[in-house]
């Protein structure tokens, strides 16, 4: 994990919430709450055998609990949301989710498909672009694109192809591209149009 968060320029604790690699998160988590749950044990024993009072004991067990409930609720939810893509467009600022954690992949690397499918020749515009992680550091993309009408079968077909191929050698984590072409734009982001020298 040391090792990808230098890749991506990230600090230790950020790539373990951001990690597409589930098991690896977990592990983590598991570790931090056993080391959290270690410390919380300690202070309720040497409550203890100062007081006297069996009390100390039983909040540091219902701290710990509610500890390993939290984090195992987030990993859940984490989860989730690498596999629905609940992040993309969660509308959080500066690069966050609503929960406040980073999300997995930068706005840069957003659009760069965005920007390459709104340049392909055939491309009219984007009705859904969808980013899906399928295992660690691997990720599926979706894309409903609307096409130029006047396009044939063969025509459409190596569109799709060479979409599918442009977007897996922009990144190595592109797993997988699914391409869905679309006639009759209405509705969509479509590309800039040429400003006209006047």
């Amino acid at each position: 994990m040391i090792r990808r968060a230098r890749r991506y320029h990230r600090e230790f604790l950020e790539e373990s919430r951001v990690t597409s690699e589930s098991s690896l998160r977990a592990v983590f988590l598991e570790d931090v709450v056993s080391v959290g749950g270690d410390v919380i044990a300690f202070a309720g024993l040497a409550l203890n055998q100062v007081t006297g009072s069996s009390i100390p004991q039983g909040v540091a067990a219902v701290l710990i609990a509610l500890v390993m409930i939290r984090v195992g609720l987030r990993l859940v939810q984490r989860s989730h949301d690498f596999l629905v893509g609940a992040w993309a467009g969660a509308g959080g600022p500066q690069g966050r989710d609503v929960g406040g954690l980073t999300q997995p992949l930068r706005p840069a690397e957003e659009r760069r498909p965005r920007a390459f499918l709104l340049g392909y020749p055939g491309v009219t515009g984007i009705r859904e672009l969808l980013f899906t992680f399928v295992g660690p550091g691997r990720i599926w993309i979706v894309a409903r694109v609307d096409i130029d009408d006047g396009l044939r079968g063969a025509q459409v077909e190596a569109l799709v192809r060479g979409i599918e191929s442009g977007l897996k050698q922009q990144a190595e984590e592109v797993y997988r591209v699914d391409v869905v072409p679309i006639g009759g734009a209405q509705d969509t982001e479509a590309p800039p149009k040429p400003r006209s020298a006047a």
